[in-house]
Parts: C-alpha cells; structure tokens; sequence
C-alpha cells in the first residue's frame, strides 16, 4: 500500500537541502549529495531519506532506492537520453514543473556529484559552497508518480 501523501510533494515542495557528509579521497567515504537531492526534491528533511550513500558498493542500491520511493507512491527514471549529456543546463528540456536529479563530474575531484535541476538550470547544489557541477557528461533522473506512468507521463518523456 502506498502512503497517502500530495504527489505534488515531489514537483512543488521544494526545499533545498545540504548535503552533511563529503566525499575523502583519505578515507574513502561518500558524501551525501544524492540524499540531500532526494530531500530537497521531496520538501522532506534529510533524516527523511535513507542513507543511500552507503550503499553505492551494492550492485542493488537503486533497487533499493525504487523500493523507497515505492512508499511514496514515486518511480525514478533515467531521462539522459533526452537531453544533450554534456550540457550541466540542458535549455532544451521539455519538463515544465518537474525538478529531477542532475549528477556529473565534481568540481572538487575526480567522482561524480548530484544536483538539482529544473526547467533547464541546476537551482539547487547541496554542496555547502554550491559551486554546482563541472564539465563532462551528465545524467538526469525524474521522480514520477506511479499513478502517472506510463499513460499520464508526459510524451516528450516516454
């Protein structure tokens, strides 16, 4: 069963949300810049997504992420075929009030970072300093409501 929550939540609830944990080359730890991204995207707190950083080792991970936003009654999907990869602010994108997840090279060493975007612009880094992503390819994923896949989704999106 799903939770009975607004699916607006996800596309107009948001609330940008900083990342609390960073990536060291020393230890070999990851930040949580795909969590705080969730968050901000869903207008929940930080302490509202789990921990899905730690898990970047399994094969599974974003199964279990899917399994997640399962409860919410969300699917994610990888929408990067659609857009020019290389470009951190795709002014072509068709989405008109999704924010989607956005990830890339960091500009702060050699791993990939994730960002917010919307309507064709990162709005949101939650890097502290948010100096957004640096150049290279990119990926884009959107959070759509069960409800509304596949017949409701929008056709660019398909």
């Amino acid at each position: 069963m799903y939770r009975q929550v607004d699916c607006s939540r996800a596309f107009h609830n948001f609330k940008p949300v900083h990342q609390t944990s960073f990536r060291s080359e020393d230890d070999g730890s990851r930040g949580n810049c795909f969590q705080a991204s969730l968050a901000s995207i869903m207008g929940l707190p930080l302490h509202g997504v789990p921990e899905f950083h730690r898990q970047f080792f399994k094969e599974t991970w974003m199964l279990d992420v899917q399994n997640w936003l399962d409860f919410y009654g969300l699917q994610i999907h990888d929408i990067s075929k659609l857009i020019n990869r290389t470009d951190p602010e795709p002014l072509d994108l068709k989405i008109q009030d999704y924010y989607y997840l956005v990830s890339g090279p960091s500009p702060r060493g050699d791993w990939h970072h994730q960002c917010v975007g919307y309507k064709g612009e990162i709005v949101h880094d939650p890097y502290p300093e948010g100096t957004g992503l640096a150049d290279g390819v990119y990926t884009y994923e959107i959070l759509v409501p069960i409800k509304y896949f596949p017949d409701n989704i929008p056709m660019d999106l398909r």
